[in-house]
């Protein structure tokens, strides 16, 4: 393994060792020194500390309700079941009986029954955890823009959130207020999920479909242009936002996803501003037969600059600006279908650059937005065509 090899498999850490110890042996202890052995030495020795790894990630707030096995590019999501407890006990046979029990124990008591993702990295110890962490947690990002695309509309009641389980604060939430000397004791659910969301192996051929699961799982770990990379930012964003239980964090964390598909490349202010509301309506109709309602394109537009006068509020004026159950779900449905605008022209017209789907919004804001879906599609096919 090279030195190009080593970059993103061996964390600092480990490269500092092998450093450290391939010095000691060729200077201090030998009294001399020759680079080129030095060099093949240290690469020796980080490659003695790579590894291939399988991280298991029990999951919160998902469940696969009949689908045992399901690939989503270099991660695989299964439902966690006896046979693969077993089959792991079997493979990790040890002389060490307190550890083979303390293996048996977490195996039945906190994955069994439980959907789980397993990542397959090669690295250091350290760096794998890293990097299996971001790829599990990619593919949690995707669920949560999913769930936004199908149940925008439940959104605001925070009854669905996925997570790695271990990653989730404590479910419960005590406190107690005075009023005229007389002290009440409350129950607040805290920050814990009450649902999860159930995935059926009869609607997962439409995930993947409507949902572009398929090609996603080509670029979500690793972006190769601006396009992808500002996507995948956006599935981040979105994931992070359906995640939050704070209704003016999570409108905030929308707005960022929103942002960070229409304002890539752009730094003057008054061109992000006009990019975000005029782009936003434009795109969303013209990508409307994906959906299943298309509201009239300028009363979407007003209402998308409504939304965004109340997030520049939030920024500007800080916490205390109330967001109603309206705000969150329209902010929600948007920016999800924002998303899947931009998957869909990448698997439709293969768009590699933020910039064309700038000079798309351009030649669009000529088109005539007609009620009648013929005229309509008519004047914007020549529009998007246009030079």
């Amino acid at each position: 393994m090279s030195w190009d090899d080593i970059a993103g498999v061996a964390s600092l850490d480990t490269v500092f060792w092998a450093f450290s110890d391939s010095l000691d042996e060729h200077f201090i202890e030998q009294n001399k020194f020759d680079f080129d052995f030095f060099t093949s030495t240290w690469i020796e020795k980080i490659n003695s500390k790579l590894h291939k790894y399988r991280f298991y990630f029990s999951v919160h707030g998902l469940m696969l309700k009949d689908s045992l096995h399901e690939e989503f590019g270099e991660v695989s999501i299964v439902l966690f079941d006896k046979a693969l407890a077993d089959r792991l006990l079997d493979e990790n046979k040890s002389n060490n009986y307190q550890w083979t029990e303390y293996l048996h124990s977490t195996l039945y008591k906190k994955f069994i029954g439980k959907t789980t993702l397993i990542v397959s990295v090669f690295g250091c110890r350290d760096l794998s955890e890293l990097v299996a962490r971001e790829k599990a947690n990619s593919v949690i990002s995707y669920f949560r823009f999913i769930f936004c695309v199908l149940h925008h509309d439940r959104v605001q009641e925070g009854l669905v959130k996925i997570s790695i389980e271990n990653e989730w604060p404590e479910n419960d939430s005590d406190f107690f207020y005075v009023e005229s000397d007389h002290i009440s004791l409350s129950n607040h659910r805290g920050a814990a999920p009450l649902f999860a969301f159930d995935i059926y192996s009869r609607n997962f051929s439409d995930i993947k479909k409507n949902g572009y699961l398929n090609e996603i799982s080509d670029f979500i770990f690793h972006p190769y242009n601006n396009y992808e990379k500002a996507v995948k930012s956006a599935i981040y964003w979105i994931g992070e936002a359906q995640n939050d239980f704070k209704p003016d964090s999570a409108f905030v964390k929308y707005w960022i996803s929103i942002e960070s598909l229409l304002t890539t490349g752009l730094h003057s202010q008054n061109g992000i501003t006009r990019n975000l509301v005029d782009g936003m309506p434009i795109l969303i109709w013209y990508c409307g037969h994906e959906f299943s309602d298309r509201p009239n394109v300028r009363w979407l537009s007003k209402r998308i600059n409504a939304l965004y006068d109340l997030r520049s509020k939030i920024v500007h004026e800080g916490h205390g600006v109330q967001i109603n159950c309206n705000d969150l779900r329209d902010l929600c449905k948007y920016s999800s279908w924002l998303i899947l605008c931009f998957l869909w022209l990448r698997s439709n017209f293969n768009y590699t650059e933020c910039k064309q789907v700038r000079k798309l919004i351009e030649n669009l804001k000529g088109a005539e937005f007609s009620e009648d879906f013929e005229n309509r599609t008519r004047s914007l096919l020549l529009a998007a065509q246009a030079p």
